[in-house]
């Protein structure tokens, strides 16, 4: 599967850089006219006992579909996408649209140089249905990105709202080695905003259905964020919010600085580490109270499947979600649950999803991450303690529980040695940030880090049972 990978890659890699950000019209049939042509030449091969030629062409099948699925994702709109009608320069726009996310507080404003201070804005995504043309409604299609003045929202996912405000296409980078936003979101299909500069320029037109996946999301993570707020101290909303839930506006700038500043920053956005740890708890407990050792994975991959609902769906959360599915099912099927083979698919499955993940960072270094897992575990490195090779006889069980916590924490350390030295080029390619100490910080705080996504988890989940007995308490 590795090899499949490869050549899928390959071929999305080349769509991008062999063409830029021009390329002939319709390119994408030429490429699966020339996958098809070797796919065919393949099986010709296959069967006058040319394996090895066969094989060689098959991949290269596999490569010209991977830059066909790259053309449609990165290139190809319709005539009717809403980006299509936007210009650098900002221009008025009245726009009918159904919401697709929840309206967050935007950690950064859509208006950063208003003086003396920032306008407080929310940030969301929504999916143009109609857009005024003069008298007429014109249909189009796409989505945008959504600013709207205000730090509270009355709307969820899946209402329909009649948007007034400033229409433009996505900034582009002003500096060297800045952000580039544009392109950022152009690998998720949105290449244009709209800056809503007051709350009175969003009229709502229709309510989400009870049924509607969008509109039960936002329902839930609105309820998990209250429930955060009646459970816990003042003084811990705002990291739980961020550990559990991805809102970050409420983190106050001098401890994120300080978490950039140690190397930790990557605590607070929502990732594999985030789902791994909460799995690895919950598997945890589910050995404590001895639950069936065949329905865990179940139980596992339901917890998952929660999390990214709370968590908002965001990229990086489903993405290590499919890994960690794919694990849990290979569980289920007497396979090896962590293999090369089981990462293999769950990056082709990804790449098939968005194949604009292969030039992301963070599917980077999740994968990266991986992989360095992956030879680790397979080299069995472990710490030689020379009391386990002495003749003084067996040691007492607890000599063999304090020898046993040492070669745990040993190996935490030279795996979190490894990962970030593998991981340390990409790193500072990307953030410019060196810092070893992270190194040391990672492994210590695993086990709250863990302790606090459980409760905070088990709180979200038992909520309607807490909040009368809180109260009656109270």
């Amino acid at each position: 599967m590795v090899p499949v990978v490869l050549a899928f890659g390959l071929g999305i890699a080349l769509d991008r850089w062999v063409w830029g950000d021009t390329s002939p019209p319709a390119l994408w049939i030429g490429y699966m006219m020339m996958g098809l042509a070797v796919l065919a030449i393949s099986r010709w091969m296959s069967t006058r006992s040319q394996n090895r030629w066969a094989l060689a062409m098959l991949f290269l099948s596999v490569l010209w579909a991977g830059a066909a699925r790259h053309h449609l994702h990165w290139r190809v709109f319709p005539d009717n996408h809403i980006g299509r009608f936007a210009s650098d320069e900002p221009q008025p726009i009245c726009l009918e649209a159904v919401l697709s996310s929840v309206l967050e507080p935007s950690a950064l404003s859509a208006e950063a140089m208003t003086f003396p201070e920032p306008k407080p804005f929310l940030r969301g995504v929504a999916k143009a249905v109609a857009l005024r043309d003069g008298t007429t409604w014109r249909p189009v299609s796409g989505r945008v990105l959504l600013y709207v003045a205000g730090s509270e929202s009355p709307y969820q996912p899946g209402d329909r709202l009649r948007i007034v405000g400033r229409f433009q296409r996505l900034a582009q980078p002003q500096n060297p080695g800045q952000f580039n936003l544009r392109e950022y979101r152009r690998a998720d299909r949105i290449l244009a905003q709209v800056t809503v500069d007051y709350p009175e320029g969003i009229t709502h037109i229709d309510s989400a259905t009870s049924w509607q996946p969008l509109a039960i999301l936002g329902r839930w993570r609105a309820a998990a964020r209250l429930r955060l707020h009646l459970l816990l101290p003042e003084s811990d909303h705002a990291l739980a919010q961020a550990l559990l839930l991805g809102f970050r506006s409420e983190i106050p700038d001098d401890f994120e600085e300080a978490l950039l500043k140690t190397g930790m920053i990557h605590l607070l956005a929502i990732s594999g580490l985030h789902v791994g740890i909460l799995a690895g708890g919950f598997s945890l407990g589910l050995q404590l109270v001895r639950f069936p050792r065949r329905l865990r994975p179940v139980a596992l991959l339901l917890v998952i499947v929660v999390y990214v609902a709370l968590a908002g769906g965001q990229p990086s959360t489903v993405r290590a979600s499919i890994t960690l599915g794919l694990f849990l099912v290979g569980h289920l099927l007497y396979r090896s649950t962590f293999s090369i083979n089981t990462l293999a698919v769950a990056a082709m499955t990804l790449l098939i999803l968005n194949p604009s993940d292969l030039f992301r960072v963070g599917p980077q270094l999740s994968f990266l991450a991986a992989s360095v897992l992956l030879v680790v575990q397979s080299t069995k490195l472990q710490p030689t303690d020379p009391l386990l090779v002495s003749g003084f006889g067996p040691p007492s069980a607890w000599a063999r529980f304090i020898r046993s916590l040492r070669q745990r924490v040993v190996s935490l350390l030279l795996l979190s040695v490894t990962v970030w030295l593998i991981t340390l080029p990409l790193v500072i390619q990307q953030f410019h940030i060196l810092n070893p100490l992270s190194v040391i910080l990672t492994p210590i705080l695993v086990f709250p880090i863990t302790v606090a996504l459980l409760t905070g988890f088990l709180l979200i989940l038992l909520g309607p049972v807490l909040s009368p007995l809180t109260a009656c308490l109270a």
